[in-house]
């Protein structure tokens, strides 16, 4: 005979199981949505940068990674740590790596609410610059790779998007980006995480 203890593991880990698909199957919101409950569900993932116009500083990696993934929605105890980055690096430093641990809501079905433990509201998040703070106008290739390596992995829709990231004698790289993000609207809870060591 099974254990309470062992069969209330079996009936989590079946629920997280099927979280992914569930996911996948809500439609995508395009405008700010009521709350609904949610669940916190971690992503672990290597974003190979490669052959950016311009060698980031480690922190400014950090930083506009960090806006990013508070942008769409990402629990406070993010992890992100940078590598193969800044002046020191030379060539190499044009196609830096950034190692990201971070938490994103993601919705339950109705039969799946008892297991939330957050609420969280569709909505659009749109990115260029200016908004978050961090990114420019120089950030558009950086955002560009975003938008191909890190938003499908999670993965998040992008509903429209305009990529000008040629500069030409007459005008400057341009983007913006919106994608439909799931965004909590409790306090997350955890401590926010360290910044970088400079």
């Amino acid at each position: 005979m099974e254990s309470p203890f062992r069969m209330q593991a079996l009936i989590v880990l079946s629920v997280l199981a099927f979280l992914p698909s569930a996911y996948a199957a809500t439609p995508a919101q395009t405008t700010n949505g009521a709350a609904q409950p949610a669940t916190w569900l971690e992503h672990n993932l290597i974003v190979n940068l490669n052959n950016l116009p311009k060698n980031y500083s480690c922190d400014d990696l950090w930083y506009k990674f960090r806006d990013v993934l508070l942008a769409i929605g990402a629990r406070a105890d993010y992890k992100i740590t940078t590598y193969q980055c800044g002046k020191d690096a030379g060539v190499q430093g044009r196609s830096p790596r950034v190692q990201l641990s971070f938490w994103l809501p993601k919705a339950l079905t109705p039969a799946q609410q008892q297991w939330s433990d957050v609420s969280a509201t569709p909505r659009t998040v749109k990115l260029q610059p200016g908004e978050p703070s961090t990114l420019t106008p120089v950030d558009c290739d950086l955002v560009s790779q975003m938008n191909a390596l890190l938003f499908p992995a999670i993965p998040l829709k992008v509903v429209s998007s305009q990529l000008n990231c040629s500069a030409s004698s007459k005008s400057q790289p341009h983007f913006e980006l919106s994608v439909a993000a799931l965004t909590p609207v409790e306090s997350p809870g955890p401590a926010a995480a360290a910044e970088p060591r400079r």
